[in-house]
């Protein structure tokens, strides 16, 4: 079973057979993970993750302040 990895050191997304590599977390304590070697470079590559997808960035109307007191003036 193929997964999608990523070589950070090319920053290549590349498909292979995963391998299971077991590691001591300092707080969790054992656990696992699924690398593959980077066609490329040879390098190990961690399992490529899907960037989440980003908020608009959605600026407000506000009316205009004369006073310059209000939240937006300030």
């Amino acid at each position: 079973m193929k997964k999608k990895f990523t070589c950070k050191e090319c920053n290549k997304i590349f498909e292979a057979d995963p391998i299971c590599k077991e590691y001591l977390d300092p707080v969790f304590g054992p656990c696992f993970t699924f690398v593959a070697n980077c066609p490329e470079c040879g390098k190990e590559s961690t399992e490529y993750r899907k960037p989440k997808p980003q908020k608009a960035d959605v600026k407000q109307d506000f009316p205009s302040c004369t006073t310059g007191t209000c939240y937006n003036c300030s």
